[in-house]
């Protein structure tokens, strides 16, 4: 063994041992064409965002890459006039590979608040379009009988929204996407629930 194999063995074992890089994020992001290959795509926090705290990359062959460290929740958006074809996304910047799909609606998962988050997201999505549809029945009811029923309905919806809360928060409330969640729609449980969480 050549002398200086003495020295860069035990380097290249510090430098793929770096204190911290176990905490580091990935995002690999696709689009389902090149239509935006030029654009850039941005990550911005959630709160307290400014220009020192939004990173961007550039759309290249209908991907972009982020990476980075530092949990929090972050949003990835496409510059105004685009937002109605690449819808923003919510993620967690958690330690690990977070994979992201940006198109009218877009997706993310991959680590495990990332996974949940998504749930939440489509559940929260599909309870607030059933909630509007029934809204939209309710005041356009032309007799007590329809009313009654798209009531029904609408107080079935805000039960199901509470209920999938709270339990979203029983198994989640210390993390990240639980304090997110927590702050969006705490609101919405009750005052029953929201004390058995502070128990």
């Amino acid at each position: 063994m050549k002398p200086y194999t003495f020295i860069l063995l035990p380097l290249l074992f510090l430098c793929s041992c770096r204190p911290g890089t176990e905490n580091n994020y990935t995002i690999n992001g696709y689009l389902p064409s090149t239509e935006l290959d030029g654009e850039y795509i941005y990550l911005v926090p959630f709160e307290n965002a400014s220009p020192e705290t939004v990173d961007s990359a550039l759309i290249a062959d209908g991907q972009f890459r982020f990476s980075g460290n530092g949990e929090e929740i972050k949003i990835l958006r496409m510059r105004p006039v685009l937002r109605l074809k690449s819808q923003e996304i919510l993620l967690v910047t958690e330690p690990g590979v977070i994979n992201v799909n940006i198109d009218s609606i877009s997706w993310a998962g991959g680590t495990p608040q990332n996974d949940v988050l998504q749930l939440w997201k489509e559940e929260s999505e599909f309870v607030n379009q059933q909630s509007r549809k029934a809204y939209a029945g309710y005041i356009n009811a032309d007799n007590q009988e329809d009313m009654n029923h798209f009531k029904a309905v609408l107080d079935s919806l805000r039960t199901r929204k509470q209920n999938y809360n709270y339990e979203f928060l029983r198994k989640h409330g210390n993390t990240t996407v639980g304090r997110f969640v927590y702050k969006m729609a705490g609101a919405s449980l009750t005052e029953e629930q929201k004390n058995s969480l502070t128990e």
